[in-house]
């Protein structure tokens, strides 16, 4: 799959990782459910800390998103 040049490399990892969660899940479309459970997963980014200070369980919301 090629991801437009518009966005960052790791935006693009994102997507790229979000579609072969898709794809191994035999969904015929990403979906946001996905893109989020990659977001859950990537531990460089400000998503982690910022749900973790907002009260959420990170590990509740990863076996959700699965």
């Amino acid at each position: 799959m090629q991801i437009g040049h518009n966005f960052t490399v790791k935006t693009q990892e994102l997507i790229a990782k979000a579609t072969q969660l898709a794809q191994t899940s035999n969904h015929q479309q990403i979906d946001t459910v996905h893109l989020f459970h990659e977001m859950l997963l990537q531990a460089d980014t400000l998503v982690q800390p910022l749900l973790t200070k907002l009260g959420a369980s990170i590990q509740k919301l990863k076996q959700n998103a699965e």
